[in-house]
């Protein structure tokens, strides 16, 4: 048994102290050296316990393996490897890359950093990923989670939230030219509840018609002011 497996036999056999929870971080507190040459194996556990892909990062930037947690999230996955992770993102996103590679550098953990893989399909893959380096100079695994499922939610909410504005600005457009109408009307106009037959509103022609006040005219029987005859 190689040094490397028994300080991995080590990390899981350790009995867990429920009297104490300690959470150091891994640049300050832990040296992860010995476990660079697992970089592969601990990938792929990222991928199956964690994450939806799992990367492992060379000190320059190249993917030297790649491990899915189920489904792949792109075909094209396997073809990443031996190619700069940049060179994976859209343009537009190159640079988080290359900030969250900076970072665990420096640190030896990553903050949280979303991204968008190309994809043949033409359509980008959006990503969530976390970095923690192996080491000094041990090589970096990256653990992602697929946004899609996520970014369809936020897709479907904008359209929702849209649609609704549109209908909005439809009513208003529709209360404003019943509004304007209703009060250039020359000719006494009621609108009147078809449930209650009672006067909801009225404008001033029919108002000085039935000398009623603008107060006082909602809740007035249709026919009030009418001739019986002819109600």
């Amino acid at each position: 048994m190689t040094r490397e497996h028994r300080a991995l036999g080590d990390l899981v056999e350790r009995p867990f102290d429920r009297r104490r929870v300690v959470t150091p971080s891994p640049a300050q507190n832990l040296d992860l050296s010995e476990l660079s040459d697992l970089a592969p194996e601990l990938a792929a556990t990222f991928a199956t316990i964690a994450s939806d892909i799992a990367l492992v990062i060379d000190r320059d930037g190249i993917v030297c393996n790649v491990s899915f947690g189920g489904t792949p999230i792109t075909p094209a996955g396997g073809d990443w490897i031996g190619r700069a992770w940049v060179d994976t993102v859209t343009g537009e996103t190159r640079n988080k890359i290359e900030m969250l590679l900076e970072e665990v550098r420096s640190k030896g953990v990553s903050r949280r950093r979303e991204v968008n893989h190309t994809s043949e399909a033409g359509t980008d893959i959006p990503m969530a990923y976390a970095a923690i380096r192996l080491g000094e100079d041990g090589p970096v695994v990256a653990a992602g989670r697929d946004l899609r499922a996520i970014a369809a939610i936020q897709k479907r909410f904008i359209e929702t939230q849209q649609e609704m504005e549109r209908g909005y600005w439809k009513h208003r457009q529709f209360e404003s030219r019943y509004r304007l109408l209703f009060q250039v009307a020359t000719d006494a106009v009621i609108v009147v509840d078809a449930l209650t037959m009672e006067v909801v509103e009225a404008n001033e022609a029919a108002l000085g018609m039935f000398q009623w006040s603008a107060k006082d005219a909602p809740g007035q029987p249709a026919g009030a002011g009418i001739d019986a005859a002819f109600r």
